[in-house]
């Protein structure tokens, strides 16, 4: 999870949401992990979101089924 902008398709984007790698869920995950390795620390840090973009393309899906049914 290096990057932090993701290129995909809409059922790549399914199997990240399967996963558990929403913003959401990795906030959350992060919040409960610093929580029960510090739990006595009176302030809280803020959990950032990891992805700052989803871009979603299906172009090159069209363009195969176009091209295979040109053969």
């Amino acid at each position: 999870m290096q990057f932090r902008v993701v290129v995909c398709s809409c059922l790549d984007a399914s199997i990240l949401v399967g996963a558990r790698c929403t913003n959401t869920a990795l906030m959350a995950m992060e919040e409960e992990i610093m929580s029960s390795l510090h739990p006595h620390r009176k302030e809280k840090q803020s959990v950032q979101p990891h992805w700052t973009h989803l871009l979603i393309d299906e172009v090159q899906f069209v363009f195969s089924v176009l091209f295979r049914r040109n053969l």
